[in-house]
């Protein structure tokens, strides 16, 4: 199965132009036979926690509707980065729209303490996504949290993937524990990062894959929009 790491550059709360983005990308995934593809935290309005109030969404979003369209017609599963409504402070949220069944939402349930005030913590999902392929979904923070590594171990996930928002530095010391993920627990780790503005800092993109033995075999660069494509059949023995 191929699996696209979309390094995208989301505007700040330019929402309907950052769908535009997100549709092109996941477009040249499907000609590159992709199976799924998936882009970084909150990508669909850009991080800025002080906006996801106003930016927050319905899992029914009309604006959406054209993800699951695509999803189902050219049978590629897609996980967008968004703030989803509740009935208190938003949740920061991958929804993962598959061919021919209703979103998959997961939600960020380790928030780092920067994020409480604007943001409330939701259920994660570990059932199987992409054609029941076992892989765990974290969302930035999470990936330092040792539970939830050792509870995607648990689970027998084969694959550890995460999307993020962090700068340079930030995206440096998630490297190096992605890398410690994949050595501790023999799981394959992908990491899919923004580029562009980032908090009012510089995103420091790097998107990048480790096999199963902490070794890093892919990388995209620090700036330029991409897919990091890889084979789960071929590269990540």
């Amino acid at each position: 199965m191929k699996i696209a790491l979309a390094q995208i550059e989301s505007k700040i709360g330019e929402v309907e132009a950052n769908i535009n983005r997100h549709i092109r990308l996941v477009h040249k995934a499907v000609e590159r036979g992709v199976r799924l593809v998936v882009f970084p935290e909150l990508s669909l309005t850009g991080y800025a926690p002080e906006l996801a109030q106003s930016l927050a969404m319905q899992v029914d979003d009309h604006r959406l509707r054209v993800f699951q369209e695509i999803s189902h017609q050219k049978k590629i599963s897609i996980g967008l980065g968004l703030p989803i409504k509740t009935d208190g402070k938003p949740q920061i949220a991958m929804l993962i729209f598959e061919p021919g069944q209703p979103p998959i939402l997961n939600s960020k349930y380790y928030l780092h303490e920067d994020e409480l005030p604007d943001f409330s913590a939701g259920p994660n999902y570990r059932g199987p996504i992409a054609g029941g392929n076992a892989i765990a979904l974290a969302i930035c923070y999470e990936l330092s949290v040792p539970e939830h590594a050792k509870t995607a171990c648990d689970n027998k996930a084969s694959i550890y993937l995460a999307s993020a928002a962090k700068t340079y530095d930030g995206v440096r010391k998630a490297g190096n524990r992605m890398a410690q993920i994949s050595k501790e627990y023999h799981m394959t780790t992908l990491l899919c990062n923004c580029v562009g503005t980032c908090e009012g800092q510089t995103a420091g993109g790097q998107s990048s894959v480790w096999n199963q033995h902490g070794e890093l075999i892919q990388q995209l660069n620090a700036t330029e929009e991409a897919l990091l494509i890889i084979d789960s059949e071929k590269n990540l023995k």
